[in-house]
């Protein structure tokens, strides 16, 4: 008897399921367009009534690209269930998807069904090590994760920042060109960069507040520049962006915390250190 095999295709909160115990006869291209290919093609919601569907299909395996946090549900929940799932590697499926359907375009059915044949023919058949990522310990796969979303929140903060300077260059031109610093190379989520947090109104936040000297020293500044017509004012669409731009920092901060806390864990000790050598002989230093 053969074994069931899936292959998903992951969007953003669904994903295309294709399921079959071997590879069809003849030509990929021509099953998929054939009406054998929608008795095992089916459109799933991400959601537990989907994930009960692929465990009644009783798979052997799952297979899918691991589109980042698209596809994080879905391979969570099935390795919950029991089921095991494959992940191939993203470079490689452009080149398999050309040679088995003759186009490089990009179709969530068909590629569901990339994943079933990829499987057959580059694992079944003949393993083939580059289509396959490695599984990687929960510790360093949380790592992986920090670093994409301290990536996606610094992208995303600094875009609104040029987006609040653009405004600022005749709302408040003197600070026009206000940069936000890290103290003591790190991010700390309790407390805000003080300028965007004054131009917010956003002046006390947990136990951080800004202080008293500097709150006067920004009222002074702003005070005199708009009586003497140095800008517009700074308004409201502006102290919006500049309450985003806090948002975005605290975000980051509260991340970047999280990272260290795993890159303090013992499994990760012996890269924090280095040999010096000290009179012929090697000593070892800790880098944190």
């Amino acid at each position: 008897m053969n074994s069931l095999i899936v292959g998903l295709d992951v969007s953003s909160s669904w994903c295309d399921a294709v399921w079959l115990e071997f590879m069809p006869a003849g030509a990929l291209r021509d099953f998929y367009e054939s009406p054998a290919f929608a008795e095992c093609h089916r459109k799933l919601e991400a959601n537990a009534k989907s994930i009960q569907f692929l465990v009644s299909l009783e798979p052997s395996v799952v297979i899918l690209e691991p589109t980042r946090t698209y596809s994080r549900f879905w391979i969570d929940c099935l390795h919950r269930e029991g089921i095991p799932v494959l992940k191939v590697d993203q470079t490689m499926i452009k080149d398999t998807r050309k040679s088995y359907g003759g186009t490089s375009n990009k179709s969530d059915p068909y590629d569901a069904l990339l994943m079933v044949a990829t499987y057959f023919q580059h694992y079944q058949i003949t393993y083939y090590r580059r289509y396959w990522v490695r599984e990687r310990p929960p510790e360093v796969a949380k790592i992986e994760q920090c670093l994409r979303d301290i990536g996606s929140f610094n992208k995303r903060r600094t875009q609104v920042i040029n987006q609040a300077k653009s405004r600022l260059v005749y709302e408040f031109p003197a600070k026009a060109k206000v940069r936000v610093k890290k103290e003591s190379g790190k991010l700390d989520p309790d407390k805000l960069p003080a300028w965007w947090a004054w131009a917010c109104g956003w002046t006390e936040q947990g136990s951080w507040r800004i202080p008293k000297a500097t709150k006067t020293k920004f009222d002074n500044e702003y005070a005199k520049a708009i009586a003497a017509g140095e800008g517009t004012g700074i308004s409201e669409v502006t102290a919006r962006l500049a309450q985003q731009i806090c948002m975005w920092h605290q975000s980051e901060a509260m991340v970047e915390q999280e990272l260290l806390s795993y890159l303090n864990l013992p499994e990760f000790d012996c890269y924090h250190r280095v040999e010096v050598p000290l009179g012929g002989y090697f000593r070892h230093c800790s880098l944190i």
